[in-house]
């Protein structure tokens, strides 16, 4: 059931791309990250992290995908892992105001769940638009549904509200701020990540980035609040 919506939501996030970029001049933007982290929280061992993102804009419509993979462990076992996908299509109705409909799925070993599956119906709007400087807002209603290990899979009603800031520092200088709760009567799921990343030559950079991901209700023995800390090139395209 995991992998089917998994696989569902990210071939129609592709065929959604693959439809709106069917002229030359159309515009494609992505990425490639690949590094250590160290984690504390429920893991505190070295992980490896991979992350891939596509981004495509056309006339009033963007879309965006975006894929990771991380795993930790010793020389002889894995001990945690976790795989996530994020398909996302805006329409902007006028300069700074769109709608958007996102959908995500994540299978984490480290927050006690076997997979969480939500998709999100919303407004955004550009808060900030300066020449080195973006803010972006958003919120809407969603559903999800989580499963925990060994146990049924349960659905609820939530609501998703997203924070996003940029600051080109320099023209090779980078800095990000991203936050976003879900908020739901089963459970608050919040997540923040704050990046710094900097050119190091031609398409390749370095980026330093802590992710801080709560959750107001775990299952038992699991932390509410897991931090990483991590160091990844990237290559832009």
């Amino acid at each position: 059931m995991r992998n089917c919506m998994m696989f569902t939501m990210g071939g129609m996030m592709i065929s959604s791309l693959a439809i709106a970029g069917v002229q030359a001049n159309d515009e494609w933007k992505g990425g490639a990250e690949l590094g250590l982290l160290l984690t504390d929280g429920n893991s505190k061992t070295q992980t490896t992290n991979a992350k891939f993102n596509l981004q495509h804009e056309r006339n009033n419509w963007r879309h965006s995908l975006g894929l990771e993979a991380l795993k930790s462990g010793d020389d002889k076992t894995t001990t945690s892992e976790r795989y996530t996908g994020q398909g996302k299509t805006a329409y902007k109705f006028s300069q700074f105001n769109y709608a958007f409909v996102e959908g995500n799925a994540e299978h984490d070993r480290f927050s006690g769940y076997d997979y969480r599956i939500s998709g999100v119906l919303g407004y955004g709007r550009r808060l900030m638009d300066k020449d080195n400087m973006r803010l972006d807002a958003e919120f809407g209603p969603g559903y999800r549904e989580s499963k925990l290990d060994f146990a049924s899979a349960e659905g609820e009603t939530v609501f998703q509200i997203r924070g996003k800031y940029e600051w080109d520092i320099t023209e090779k200088t980078l800095f990000t701020q991203e936050l976003v709760s879900q908020i739901g009567e089963d459970a608050t799921i919040t997540k923040s990540i704050t990046a710094l990343s900097a050119q190091i030559v031609g398409n390749m950079a370095m980026k330093t980035s802590l992710t801080i991901r709560h959750t107001d209700k775990v299952p038992d023995e699991i932390r509410n609040t897991d931090s990483e800390l991590g160091v990844t090139l990237v290559y832009s395209f």
